[in-house]
C-alpha cells in the first residue's frame, strides 16, 4: 500500500513537472514553531499539566502520611512490652492503613493515566486546530498567487529522506505565511509583525 502511494506521489510529481505547473514550498515545521499561537498552546498545556501534577503531589503526600502511621502501628504491633490485645489492635490498624495506601496508589496511577491521555488528546486537538489555520492561510496565498501545488519542504519520505531536496528561494512561501499569520500579534521571539 505504501509503495503504491509512493508511486502515486512520484507520478504526480513527474506529471506536475511535465505540465509546467507552478509549485511553491513551505517549511511547515518553521511556520508552526514561529506562529504566535504555538507558544500560547504550549503554555496552556503546561498549565493544565501542572494542575494534574499538583493533584498527584497532594495524593502522594497523603500516602506518605499514611506510610508514617503504618510504621508506627507496625512498630506497636511488634512491641512485646504491650499487651496481646494492644498488639492485635495495632496489627489490624497497620493492615487497614496498608489497604488505604494501596487504594490511594491505585487512584494515583489511574488518575495519572487518564490525565495523561486527556492531555495528549488536548495537545492533538490544539495542534490540529493550528494546523488547520496554517493550512487555510497557505491555500489562500497559493490561490491568490496562482500556485498549483504547495509542498512541505520540512517533510520526510518513508525512508527519512527529505521530500523536497532542492527549491529556489523565490518559490518558498514560508516567511510570507509566517508574517500573515502573525500580523498584528507578537511572535514567539517577542517582536510584533
Amino acid at each position: 500500500m505504501k509503495k503504491l502511494f509512493l508511486i502515486f506521489v512520484i507520478s504526480i510529481g513527474i506529471a506536475a513537472v511535465a505540465s509546467a505547473q507552478k509549485i511553491a514550498v513551505v517549511d511547515m515545521e518553521r511556520v508552526f514553531k514561529e506562529y504566535y499561537k504555538t507558544p500560547q498552546i504550549e503554555t496552556l498545556l503546561k498549565q493544565q499539566q501542572k494542575v494534574f501534577q499538583d493533584y498527584l503531589v497532594k495524593k502522594n503526600e497523603k500516602a506518605m502520611e499514611l506510610d508514617k502511621k503504618f510504621r508506627t502501628a507496625f512498630d506497636r504491633s511488634q512491641n512485646i512490652t504491650l499487651s496481646q490485645e494492644e498488639r492485635q489492635k495495632a496489627t489490624e490498624e497497620a493492615e487497614k492503613i496498608t489497604q488505604d495506601i494501596k487504594v490511594i496508589r491505585a487512584e494515583m496511577q489511574s488518575y495519572a493515566k487518564a490525565k495523561q491521555e486527556e492531555l495528549m488528546k488536548l495537545a492533538t486537538l490544539k495542534r490540529n486546530e493550528l494546523l488547520q489555520e496554517i493550512t487555510e492561510k497557505i491555500k489562500q496565498v497559493a490561490i491568490n498567487q496562482g500556485y498549483d501545488m504547495v509542498l512541505d519542504k520540512s517533510a520526510n519520505s518513508t525512508n527519512a529522506v527529505p521530500i523536497v531536496l532542492y527549491s529556489k528561494t523565490n518559490i518558498d512561501l514560508t516567511m510570507e505565511i509566517i508574517n500573515i499569520l502573525n500580523k498584528g500579534n507578537l511572535t514567539p521571539k517577542g517582536t510584533e509583525k
